[in-house]
């Protein structure tokens, strides 16, 4: 690929290739002639160094290609572009990836297949969304080959010029656990607040059979009251004080 360098070289030659013409050119043949002969072989020149220049520009358009190529076949999030019916004429690596089969055999199948009944729906809508606004973004489910889903997040463009969607898909698998196992610890801890505020207030028991009102109005058996709010288990025996009073006489416990 010519540098700087070569393209100060090139002029320098045509300079001397345009000295030369005219030194050649014979002082004894027309005038006309003579600057006909100089014309030609001037633009001689030109053109060659204009296409020099063109296989310069066709070397750094290559280069740019293969750049752009690796970028979108090597990169770490699923890239795919589909026709206007959402079939899927490209995708890279990550993409075939995610939707478990090679890329020979993703290529050319409708792109929503590969999603459960419910996020199909929402990616119809998702890419009429983009067709509007030109670009659109949602979480969906992907549906794994060999069972089960995977979580992701799919951001469609719609691209005018060509009439087709470019599609990015990001795997948060991971973040969808975690956001899973937060939602469930907080509702742990409102659960044992809940109990907390309940046990720490004043219990309404009834003064005859001794139930006990929960806060939801229900009258619970005190077993049934503890065991729901605490986990505690409430064994059944006797005291000492009713083995007196309601088995009178000789006792071998005590």
């Amino acid at each position: 690929m010519p540098t700087g360098d070569e393209g100060r070289a090139n002029e320098r030659r045509a300079r001397g290739e345009a000295w030369r013409i005219q030194s050649e050119t014979s002082s004894e043949a027309p005038e006309e002639l003579r600057r006909l002969v100089h014309q030609l072989r001037v633009h001689q020149v030109e053109l060659d160094l204009q296409n020099q220049e063109l296989i310069r520009l066709n070397h750094e358009a290559e280069a740019a290609k293969r750049l752009y190529s690796d970028l979108y076949d090597f990169a770490p999030v699923g890239y795919f572009t589909l026709d206007g019916a959402g079939t899927i004429l490209r995708c890279n690596h990550r993409g075939a990836a995610l939707l478990g089969a090679p890329r020979a055999l993703v290529e050319g199948c409708c792109f929503a297949h590969s999603f459960g009944m419910s996020s199909r729906e929402r990616l119809v809508a998702l890419m009429e969304q983009a067709r509007g606004s030109g670009g659109a973004t949602c979480p969906l489910e992907l549906v794994l080959p060999g069972g089960g889903v995977r979580h992701v997040q799919v951001e469609v463009s719609w691209l005018v010029e060509d009439d087709h969607y470019r599609v990015a898909v990001m795997d948060t698998e991971e973040r969808w656990a975690a956001e899973e196992a937060r939602r469930e610890l907080v509702e742990q801890l409102q659960a044992a607040l809940k109990k907390v505020e309940i046990l720490s207030g004043m219990l309404p028991m009834c003064a005859w059979c001794k139930k006990i009102q929960d806060g939801r109005g229900h009258w619970r058996r005190m077993e049934d009251y503890l065991a729901l709010y605490t986990g505690t288990i409430v064994t059944h025996g006797m005291c000492p004080d009713c083995r007196r009073e309601f088995f009178p006489g000789p006792s071998t416990g005590e």
